[in-house]
């Protein structure tokens, strides 16, 4: 926590290098950092796993709050226990709701299926994603194809609703494993923004 409370006084990194760092250059990707509105709260995040370890720590720079959780298990809903302590510091429900009447972009739920289905069978079709998702999502795909192995089957998905940018949110439940889902679709419906908390 002191490296986190550093960063807030210019230290060991400029305001104009912190800013830099945590600007969207692309895939709300900063230098090294995930740059996003989250609850209409900015969240500056990073999560990371291997040998049995999962991690994730996430800053609400807005709000002068950090969530770090460390976990000595692999397969540990790290992002989604970090966003529950998030709504439990600021008193709000665990489960959002879509407001009445709001509903999922026309083929982002279908899109949402299929693309949990090839993760799930470890075959991935690149082509219904944009060029600059694809590229990312390859980087990663080993590692979540493993996370996956232990989630099991589909039960239910569940709009939640539209956040920041009109993304559509999504709850997928899985036998051994409770999931939330950001997708958005182009103008060709491939898939141009995917991610999830486990």
């Amino acid at each position: 926590l002191t490296w986190d409370q550093a960063l807030y006084a210019g230290k060991p990194a400029s305001a104009a290098s912190l800013k830099d760092m945590m600007s969207d250059h692309g895939n709300h990707y900063g230098y090294g950092w995930s740059v996003d509105v989250v609850d209409g709260r900015r969240l500056w995040s990073h999560g990371g796993g291997i040998n049995g370890f999962h991690t994730f720590i996430g800053r609400y720079p807005d709000q002068k709050l950090t969530v770090i959780v460390l976990s000595n298990i692999a397969q540990a809903p790290v992002e989604k226990i970090a966003s529950q302590l998030v709504h439990l510091n600021f008193s709000e429900p665990l489960t959002p709701k879509a407001k009445a009447g709001e509903v999922a972009h026309a083929g982002a739920e279908a899109a949402l299926r299929r693309v949990i289905g090839e993760i799930a069978a470890g075959k991935l079709d690149y082509t219904k994603m944009t060029p600059a998702l694809a590229d990312i999502i390859r980087t990663h795909e080993a590692e979540v194809v493993q996370l996956f192995k232990g989630f099991g089957q589909i039960q239910s998905v569940t709009f939640l609703g539209r956040g920041e940018n009109d993304i559509d949110l999504f709850a997928v439940k899985f036998e051994h494993a409770a999931t939330r889902w950001t997708i958005s679709l182009d103008a060709e419906g491939r898939i141009q923004q995917l991610r999830f908390n486990p």
